[in-house]
């Protein structure tokens, strides 16, 4: 006697699955990160948890070169902020860390936050990046949260300050910084994803 095992979908679902894959959009993040200072882990968990996700990222700095974090590690600049065209993506990420001070009031970083918001974006910054938005004028009424230092920033410019780890209004999201990145990630995924 033989045998015979079939194994896989009946040709239904796998129809069915060929067409969901077909269907499924990629969507695309700038990450925006300070020339030196950015916080490592922020960027490289962001940006793998990202591609996880089926997110495309690029990488946006003052000038498209090898950036350094905090504590050492290295990236590559893929843009300059003044290249970044926010109709080309479905996201604008802003990385914290020490060295995004030199982005609070820098024309093209607050102008990308604007631009963002105004188009309907998903806007998310981290640690001490929200105040870039902040400074944007993006954040009145707003509930949102940062590193706590920087909180008076954030009041200062008319947001309303959760202190959460993780905090979303509509289409923004704020965090407190590198502790709450997969919270953060998943948060910004949830939204790209519609939800």
């Amino acid at each position: 006697a033989v045998y015979v095992a079939l194994v896989g979908y009946p040709v239904s679902r796998a129809a069915e699955a060929t067409e969901q894959q077909q269907q499924q959009v990629y969507k695309r993040a700038v990450l925006v990160v300070p020339p030196s200072g950015y916080q490592d882990q922020e960027l490289s968990e962001t940006s793998r948890t990202l591609a996880l996700a089926g997110v495309q990222t690029v990488i946006a700095s003052t000038r498209a070169a090898r950036i350094v974090g905090s504590f050492g590690s290295f990236a590559q600049a893929d843009l300059p902020l003044n290249q970044v065209n926010v109709e080309d993506f479905d996201a604008v990420v802003y990385i914290g860390g020490l060295g995004t001070i030199e982005y609070y009031n820098n024309p093209l970083a607050v102008g990308l936050a604007r631009d963002a918001v105004a188009q309907q974006k998903v806007v998310a910054a981290s640690s001490t990046a929200p105040v870039i938005l902040a400074n944007a004028g993006v954040l009145k009424g707003v509930q949102a949260t940062c590193l706590p230092s920087e909180r008076n920033l954030l009041i200062a410019a008319g947001a309303i300050f959760t202190g959460a780890a993780v905090e979303r209004d509509g289409r923004i999201i704020t965090s407190t910084g590198p502790l709450v990145v997969p919270l953060f990630v998943n948060t910004i995924v949830e939204v790209l994803a519609g939800n």
